[in-house]
């Protein structure tokens, strides 16, 4: 065999060996998108949410993202792709951007959901406690007095309370939207939700 033929036959090998490599080689370069999401932190992402806390829209836009993200990356490929000369197994990629997509929303809904408990336990400390200064018996003139004071003053308090029931409401849709509702909601003194109510499914759940 000639050096002009091995030359040639190399060559020839080559073209075909990179002609086979295009469909693989898209194929990962179709997952560059998916670059940040592999390397998130879901502690950093906490520790952010924390530090510059969501609005109710902006946090039911991440959790709409990250639902996304995971059907986008379910719908990328099959977990075999077949070429003609290589097979290429997709499915540990898959399943690990999968699964990081999925534990970032959860880890926004259980930090969402300890704030709104939290809320919620602080509205109904705030409403006990406007309860039972206006339940209270004057026995005198100027307590008689003092409690109008009162109940002039409380108006504002009592117009923020309704505004702070109304805002938990729309976080405890907020976590059924989400496919994942909430631990059951705070109560009043009257056992009356100050959500809505109980879903059998857990909120943490991680399938709409």
């Amino acid at each position: 065999m000639t050096e002009r033929l091995r030359h040639t036959l190399r060559n020839n090998i080559a073209a075909i060996i990179e002609k086979n490599l295009k469909g693989p080689r898209e194929l990962l370069e179709s997952f560059n998108g998916f670059e940040d999401l592999s390397t998130a932190e879901v502690a950093s992402h906490i520790e952010t949410w924390k530090t510059n806390p969501l609005s109710l829209e902006a946090c039911q836009e991440e959790v709409k993202k990250f639902l996304d993200l995971k059907k986008s990356i379910e719908e990328k490929c099959e977990s075999q792709t077949l070429f003609p000369m290589i097979v290429v197994n997709s499915a540990e990629a898959k399943s690990f951007l999968e699964n990081k997509a999925l534990e970032l929303r959860s880890a926004l809904l259980r930090l969402t959901c300890d704030n709104w408990c939290a809320s919620n336990e602080t509205i109904c400390k705030r409403y006990e406690a406007l309860k039972a200064r206006m339940a209270s018996s004057p026995d005198t003139t100027e307590e008689l007095d003092e409690l109008r004071r009162f109940f002039d003053a409380s108006k504002n308090e009592l117009e923020e309370l309704e505004d702070d029931i109304s805002a938990s409401t729309e976080l405890y849709q907020v976590f059924q939207r989400a496919g994942s509702t909430s631990p059951r909601p705070s109560t009043n003194s009257t056992g009356r939700s100050l959500a809505g109510p109980r879903s059998s499914r857990p909120w943490y759940s991680k399938e709409r």
